[in-house]
């Protein structure tokens, strides 16, 4: 990562600190601890950084690179069978996830014994994943790393285990190798991933098995191969040696380090995860500060013009106030009992389109395939039920790759269209109390104005077909050698709609599945966050006008000297405001503003 984002990180790591402390002298222990949050989120964000890629590609080594050290595992023979994630430690400390919920510390040398194919062959031990803590600086700032098995081995489920990984695909390092082309193997992956990560670096791995024009056009082919095969332009390859990259970090050697290949990636890495992660990660730490801050000074506002009310007429408001509170929070259970409602009716809008789309694809891929298969009939049955199940499968995923992103539209919008309504619901709540409050003290308490986008943390893949072909163990197999081809050309065509109905049924179910996991895990959250809202609203008023009634009890002395604090209060949080505006601040140069120097009116304790 790169120095400034560490940098500005630290700096609004900081910054929340002292907004937390504002808080906290404030009594607003709801706000302290919500800028504690913030601040452990910030510190502990991990971006996924998974390593991709045909087995023997040198992934492994790769990673011991990054590192410094040979932490994972390498053979000679297709190992790594298990998905492991490194993160940053103080120490090492290697930790097993099994199938059944249970998780085993083990030392580091026994690590082989539950990642490698041949330690723990076909995952008979049941292993999840292992988590590794390193004390790399690689992996500071959240960086999470993750060693994934090579596709296209032997070993059918080394292949599955990267394939249920690819949903939390942030940015991918996919390796090739020089000493090898590009396969169709390699370019089918592609073809599948392309869609999970928001970027996809490039390493032409084993580079100083080549030299000079042989170098050059090794990468001109993994460009082209990469643009006519799996439709990517503009894409840069790295030219990269892991084997000599491990070797100059161990010995020391500068010169080898760079004659590796390895620190031209590393640079374009960090400013990637600067500029396209890490500026979205600290601008949205920065304005939960803001909404910290707003509080605050909605608060400080009000116990100030609290402080300023006669003792009698502050008694008459706060009964005035505790009365209306009781009214709206009916109306609050109300709005929910209307959300629940608005929800079934959009899952029950979801089921209509998935079956729509089911219905239809059936009866539009088993038409082309019809066509296919009287065009095809002069191979002999293995031929043609081969060629039958690949074009059954690129229709499919042609099928879903087209409908996928329209769906994914329509339910955001029908989303954010269903809260935005509850969204103005519990504002017209809260602005309520704004007016209230504002008729007394002439301040305004912060609203409910955000509509959090549609959760995609589950992020949906598709999958077509059986783990094995379908012509393993399949009784057409053996009917091919000794049925007549007019009793085998109707079991051929009865088998691939029956497939074809099936896939379309499985992937649908995923499909379906994601949504509701995903609307509801959003509309909880939101639902949570309205609530929340309100009831931060009502007892944050309620407890800055209890405390202005107990302070003007002691006397007009004190009421001057509270008064006092609350005015340095409120300079300290204009300070910290500013502060977080320009330590985001984007110059010309498109990089984040320099990190300002603490703010004056925040350098002491208060």
């Amino acid at each position: 990562m790169s120095g400034q984002y560490a940098r500005t990180k630290a700096a609004l790591l900081r910054y929340l600190g002292e907004i937390g402390e504002i808080a906290g002298n404030l009594e607003r222990g709801e706000l302290a601890a919500y800028s504690a949050a913030v601040q452990l989120n910030l510190r502990n964000d991990k971006f996924h950084l998974v390593v991709l890629g045909q087995f023997k590609r040198g992934k492994t080594t790769f990673i011991n690179a990054l590192l410094g050290e040979n932490i994972l595992p390498t053979a000679v023979v297709p190992l790594t069978s298990i998905v492991t994630l490194l993160e940053y430690g103080s120490s090492v400390r290697v930790e097993v996830s099994f199938l059944d919920g249970r998780n085993v510390t083990v030392p580091l040398s026994e690590l082989d014994q539950y990642v490698t194919e041949e330690g723990n062959p076909q995952n008979s031990k049941q292993v999840r994943h292992v988590r590794i803590s390193y004390p790399s600086p690689y992996l500071q700032d959240g960086v999470l790393l993750i060693d994934t098995p090579g596709v296209g081995s032997i070993y059918q489920n080394n292949t599955d285990e990267t394939y249920r990984y690819l949903p939390l695909v942030d940015a991918a390092i996919f390796l090739l190798s020089a000493d090898q082309p590009i396969s169709q193997a390699e370019v089918e992956f592609l073809n599948n991933i392309k869609e999970y990560a928001q970027k996809t670096f490039f390493i032409l791995n084993k580079i100083d098995y080549l030299a000079g024009a042989d170098r050059s056009r090794a990468l001109d082919f993994v460009v082209k191969t990469l643009h006519d095969k799996v439709g990517w332009t503009g894409v840069k390859v790295f030219p990269l040696s892991a084997r000599r990259a491990l070797e100059g970090r161990q010995a020391g050697r500068e010169d080898m380090l760079v004659d590796s290949g390895l620190p031209e990636f590393s640079s374009e890495l960090a400013t990637f995860l600067l500029q396209e992660k890490g500026r979205a990660v600290l601008a949205a730490a920065a304005g939960k500060g803001h909404s910290v801050l707003r509080e605050l000074r909605s608060g400080v506002k009000l116990e100030l013009g609290a402080l300023s009310t006669p003792l009698d007429e502050l008694v008459g408001k706060i009964q005035l106030f505790d009365r209306m509170v009781q009214e709206l929070e009916q109306e609050q259970q109300d709005n929910a009992y209307l959300l629940r409602g608005e929800l079934d009716r959009l899952f029950a809008r979801l089921e209509e389109e998935i079956k729509r789309f089911q219905e239809e694809q059936y009866y539009r891929i088993t038409r082309q395939l019809e066509e296919f298969y009287r065009q095809n009939r002069v191979f002999g049955a293995r031929a043609l039920l081969e060629q039958l199940e690949a074009e059954l499968y690129r229709l499919l995923s042609q099928a879903f790759a087209e409908w996928q992103p329209e769906l994914e539209k329509t339910v955001n919008e029908s989303y954010n269209r269903l809260v935005a309504r509850f969204v103005q619901k519990a504002n017209r709540l809260i602005q309520q109390l704004v007016e209230q409050s504002a008729s007394i003290f002439q301040v305004q308490v912060a609203g409910f104005s955000s509509v959090d986008a549609l959760t995609a943390e589950t992020r949906l893949y598709y999958k077509f077909g059986n783990d094995a072909s379908l012509l393993a163990q399949d009784p057409l197999q053996v009917g091919a050698l000794f049925l007549p081809r007019w009793v085998l050309g109707p079991l051929i065509w009865g088998r691939i709609k029956r497939q074809a109905l099936r896939e379309l049924d499985k992937n649908c179910g995923r499909v379906r599945y994601d949504y509701l996991e995903r609307v509801e895990k959003s509309a909880r959250e939101f639902k949570e966050a309205l609530e929340e809202k309100f009831r931060q609203v009502v007892d944050s008023t309620r407890q800055v006008l209890s405390r202005a009634l107990s302070e003007k009890e002691k006397g007009e002395h004190y009421i001057g000297r509270r008064k006092q604090e609350l005015a340095s209060l409120l300079q300290q949080i204009d300070a910290l405001s500013s502060a977080l505006d320009e330590l985001l601040a984007v110059p010309e140069s498109g990089q984040p503003g320099s990190v300002p120097d603490r703010p004056a009116a925040v350098a002491g304790k208060w």
